[in-house]
């Protein structure tokens, strides 16, 4: 009998609960979000600007181009999401942003394609940089070359 009573007890504190406690994302390769981006690039937040919906809007500097010329150098975060897949946006770090032509890219989140580039805490800030900012370039330069060429015109 005690048993029983204790089933609804813990539906009623658990079972309505609007705050998630984990995220849950569908991840992409880095060759899907390269063809389905027309532009990534390496930016450093330079500006951030907190907005009255309480969202953040960021200004970015363009660090690398790896595809296509940016249109938007602004990154959305949103301050106070109780989500664990928020993510914290701060003036000088470095971002690995994709976004499509006249759009603002979707708002930074640990489920969106645009994320921070994390350093090793063994690096040299600088040189682990450099680092992956060469090894993003080679990537985007194999997906390139592996890229089918358009037929020739008549």
């Amino acid at each position: 009998m005690e048993v029983s009573m204790r089933l609804p007890l813990l539906v009623l504190l658990f079972g309505f609960s609007n705050t998630s406690l984990a995220c849950s994302c569908a991840y992409r390769s880095e060759e899907e979000k390269f063809k389905i981006y027309d532009y990534i690039y390496i930016g450093r937040i330079v500006q951030s600007i907190l907005t009255a919906d309480g969202s953040v809007t960021n200004k970015l500097e363009v660090l690398e181009s790896l595809k296509g010329v940016p249109s938007e150098l602004t990154l959305i975060t949103q301050v106070g999401d109780e989500s664990s897949c928020s993510i914290v946006s701060v003036v000088g770090n470095t971002y690995k942003i994709y976004g499509l032509k006249g759009k603002t890219p979707e708002m930074l989140s640990g489920c969106s394609d645009s994320s921070p580039i994390v350093l090793d805490s063994s690096e040299r800030p600088l040189e682990g940089l450099i680092e992956r900012l060469n090894r993003a370039r080679s990537e985007a330069n194999k997906l390139i070359n592996e890229a089918p060429s358009a037929p020739d015109a008549p």
